[in-house]
């Protein structure tokens, strides 16, 4: 993201600041304060939260505090007489008060993946008007609200094409079939519903059909004591859109899979990739990797091939099967080209979610995350990201509702090891290492050759005193990635506060990791 004020532009990712079109030197801790001033500038920031936040509440003297606010006003062209852009308020801390605005359509940013040429292959999704099932119409509002809202929501979804409401509530009240509404609106799935309301219960029962088949591919049904009816149906809409995503994409992967290789396009490429790497193994990432490339030389624009490609290849730096120094150049390059081509490529801001690990920047980490879950709040592995962001930077407590939501959102969802991967570095960062065993655990069964797993199932074992099997983990780990060192973990940790590498690296080494 970056944002314009006075005559300057702030890049939250590349951690720049140009001034007239110039690049202006800036300090690390200049930047933060700039930038936890600027997202918070609809009211003051006192003096202690910018401690608690760019010094994580170590003691510094109020002329520590005031060189950094010199340089941060230095840096935008700002002083202590004018105060245009970072004004003292006395007695009660600092407030950003330029007007700002956020580039999220900044120039250069090309209309070409609105416009590429396999837009066609995308899948299309119709949502059709929900039947009211309770006795009289009056309550049809609520079977609408849901269906328009489900409209909306999956219409954020970036690989998807959505039938506009217009076109689908043309069916309202007429007898139709799967196979008319697939020819007429050239849907390749579709969403039915029913509402029930009966006194004071109301059900909702979903279905999601494939268009070419007229084969049920999911159903749900979701029931409710109805109190706050909004409430009911925002909650409703997002258990389905969270449901709905996953699904299609697992049907869409299943049908690229199931093509010629001399048929394949830029997108069925992409969906070949995710398999792969969904098995997270050396090979299968290393051929998503392959398979992304030729996305990409098909269509050079692509954003989502892009941005899938930086994240993989951050990914295997923590896997430990790649370069750190290499793979962090190419990742950034891959996820900045991404963003350029498409300012919502929700997985460019994955990927830097993950770099932020790696260039141990915790303010990239949340700011890319937070992105995540703007461009898609109902993404159920956003959530458990942001889970995963928090634990990492020390802030586990906090992190287990956001794990939680996720599994909420989509309980059966086919990325379900990652979730247990991330709840493993909560209940790790808050040393409970018999959760975190038992998390990691779970996920190793599901991602044998996931080595995260296996680092914090061998460090919470030692921490627990069962040396042997600790011992035997970090053999598993040895044969997952040979060259793995505590020196490479280290330079690569998750982890981003000092006291939690130490514990971490500390159950490796008592484990036999050398």
């Amino acid at each position: 993201m970056q944002f314009a004020f006075e005559s300057c532009v702030l890049n939250t990712l590349t951690r720049e600041v140009h001034v007239d079109g110039s690049l202006v030197s800036i300090e690390p801790k200049a930047f933060d304060l700039v930038l936890l001033l600027l997202e918070n500038r609809d009211r003051v920031v006192s003096k202690d939260e910018l401690i608690d936040a760019i010094w994580d509440g170590r003691f510094i003297s109020d002329a520590s505090l005031s060189t950094a606010l010199k340089s941060a006003r230095k840096a935008v062209g700002d002083d202590g007489e004018a105060q245009k852009i970072i004004k003292t308020v006395r007695g009660r801390g600092f407030r950003f008060v330029a007007e700002v605005n956020e580039l999220a359509d900044i120039k250069g940013v090309s209309l070409k993946p609105l416009l590429r040429a396999d837009f066609d292959d995308l899948p299309t999704v119709a949502v059709m008007p929900f039947e009211q099932m309770a006795q009289g119409d009056d309550q049809g509002y609520f079977a609408d609200g849901i269906c328009e809202d489900v409209i909306a929501a999956l219409g954020r979804i970036r690989w998807l094409r959505v039938i506009s409401r217009n076109s689908t509530f043309s069916y309202r009240g007429q007898d139709y079939t799967i196979d008319d509404v697939t020819a007429a609106l050239n849907a390749r799935y579709i969403v039915t519903g029913s509402v029930r309301r009966a006194n004071n219960q109301v059900r909702v029962v979903v279905q999601l059909v494939d268009g070419s088949t007229g084969g049920q591919v999911w159903s749900d049904r979701y029931d409710h004591v109805l109190q706050d009816v909004f409430a009911i149906q925002d909650e409703i809409t997002e258990r389905i859109v969270a449901a709905v995503e996953p699904k299609v994409s697992h049907a869409e992967v299943e049908a690229a899979l199931a093509k010629p290789s001399q048929d394949l396009s830029a997108w069925d490429y992409v969906l070949r990739a995710t398999a792969r790497k969904s098995e997270n193994t050396d090979i299968g990432s290393r051929e998503a990797v392959a398979l992304l490339d030729k996305a990409i030389e098909l269509d050079p624009d692509y954003a989502r091939a892009l941005g899938l490609r930086a994240w993989i290849s951050i990914w295997r730096v923590h896997q430990g099967w790649d370069d750190p120094h290499r793979a962090v150049e190419q990742a950034i390059h891959d996820a900045q080209a991404a963003i350029r081509k498409d300012t919502n490529e929700i997985w460019a801001f994955v990927a830097y979610g993950f770099i932020a690990t790696v260039v141990r920047d915790q303010h990239m980490m949340l700011h890319a995350i937070r992105r995540v879950l703007e461009i898609n709040p109902n993404f159920a592995l956003g959530h458990s990201y942001m889970g995963a962001g928090l634990a990492v930077m020390g802030r586990g407590e906090e992190a287990f509702p956001f794990l939680q939501k996720a599994r909420e959102l989509s309980p059966l969802d086919i990325q379900k090891g990652d979730f247990d991967v991330h709840d493993s570095f909560a209940h790790f960062q808050v040393a409970d290492y018999e959760a975190a065993y038992r998390s990691a655990h779970r996920a190793s069964l599901i991602e044998p050759e996931h080595v995260y797993p296996r680092y914090i199932m061998a460090s919470s074992l030692a921490h627990l005193g069962y040396d042997e099997e600790a011992g035997a983990q970090v053999q598993k780990i040895k044969a997952i990635a040979p060259d793995v060192t505590l020196a490479s973990i280290r330079s690569s940790c998750v982890f981003l506060q000092e006291e939690d590498v130490k514990r971490f690296l500390s159950g490796l080494a008592e484990a036999g990791l050398e």
